[in-house]
């Protein structure tokens, strides 16, 4: 009954007693707090679930819904809070599909952008290899050097403000989630060079003058580096 291959471990969620407590009946419930105390209250059983179940069946189940198109920041919120802990109770394989299926959502017409920026901070936030990635020769370490400069790329998007000028806006939660990671998992030189670059695109944003809103939070960003870096 409980057997992982046809997710019977997701009946740690069910609550046949109290369905107020049930997991799948709340996550889908018509009145919104029930479904964000679901997504909360789920985080306390994650341990207890398969690497499939938490890849294919939770981490769609909460991001649908909280990147639904009425959903208010607190469901947002705890959705990526709840993939955050997901990220970092996967394996290598399923991690690394999780950053490539969220790589590529920034291609896609009509993407909301600050929703895929949020979920890749905190993909990268949950970032669970941090002795994997200290072995040269690991799988680990080859991906994130094929990962790192997508995820620079991203850190400054192009668009058009309200009177129809190009502005430059800095992704600000990436760009504190990468310093964060590189410090952690890269050797001093490496990480110097990382930081030197980002800081370089964060000066970049700095130089948008019809963007004051993005040279505000680029200034801010730099602030908290510059504390909690060693420049």
């Amino acid at each position: 009954a409980t057997s992982t291959n046809c997710h019977g471990d997701l009946l740690v969620l069910e609550n046949v007693q109290n369905p107020d407590l049930c997991f799948f009946a709340n996550v889908v419930h018509v009145q919104r707090h029930r479904r964000i105390r679901a997504v909360s209250r789920c985080r306390s059983y994650l341990s207890q679930l398969s690497q499939a179940s938490l890849y294919k069946v939770i981490v769609p189940l909460v991001l649908h819904n909280c990147f639904s198109t009425n959903s208010e920041e607190e469901a947002v919120a705890e959705g990526l809070k709840t993939a955050e802990s997901v990220a970092k109770l996967l394996e290598w394989s399923n991690y690394k599909d999780f950053v490539m299926v969220t790589l590529q959502q920034f291609k896609k017409k009509g993407c909301n952008d600050r929703h895929y920026t949020r979920l890749l901070t905190a993909i990268i936030e949950g970032f669970p290899f941090d002795d994997e990635i200290k072995d040269q020769s690991s799988s680990v370490k080859h991906a994130m050097d094929k990962f790192s400069p997508r995820f620079e790329k991203l850190l400054l998007k192009e668009e058009k403000n309200k009177r129809g000028l190009k502005i430059v806006t800095l992704r600000y939660p990436l760009a504190l989630a990468l310093v964060s990671l590189y410090k952690k998992i890269l050797p001093t030189s490496e990480f110097e060079d990382k930081l030197s670059r980002i800081v370089l695109t964060i000066c970049d944003a700095l130089q948008c003058r019809a963007n004051s809103d993005g040279r505000d939070a680029a200034r801010d960003t730099l602030a908290k580096i510059a504390v909690g870096s060693p420049l």
